[in-house]
């Protein structure tokens, strides 16, 4: 009944960070002190960790025929779900600066609606 407990706690602490979506910085405005147990990963080789294979995340190169960029993506996103764009001509300054003035607004503003 512990493991169960403990779970149903686990659950209910993500569900309510998810619903409250303050992310980290909700989480550093919280005051807390510590790594929710939730954003935590056993270390490898702990008891009751299996050992995972090496992932390699699909690239996306934009420079390529729009035809093959169109079956890439498609593969990546059926196969794995995420994929990493290369040659997309973003600045990858002004990108950061853009998340960063972002994550520095009010939590009210960035919520959805």
């Amino acid at each position: 009944m512990a493991a169960k407990d403990n779970y149903d706690t686990a659950a209910a602490l993500v569900k309510c960070h998810h619903e409250s979506r303050g992310g980290v910085r909700g989480l550093v405005e919280s005051a807390t002190t510590s790594v929710p147990p939730y954003f935590q990963s056993p270390a490898p080789g702990s008891p009751g960790v299996e050992k995972t294979t090496t992932f390699a995340m699909p690239i996306i190169d934009l420079s390529l025929p729009r035809t093959a960029i169109v079956t890439l993506v498609g593969d990546a996103a059926r196969t794995c779900g995420i994929f990493y764009v290369i040659n997309h001509g973003v600045d990858a300054g002004a990108a950061v600066s853009a998340v960063r003035a972002f994550h520095k607004l009010p939590l009210a503003s960035r919520s959805p609606l």
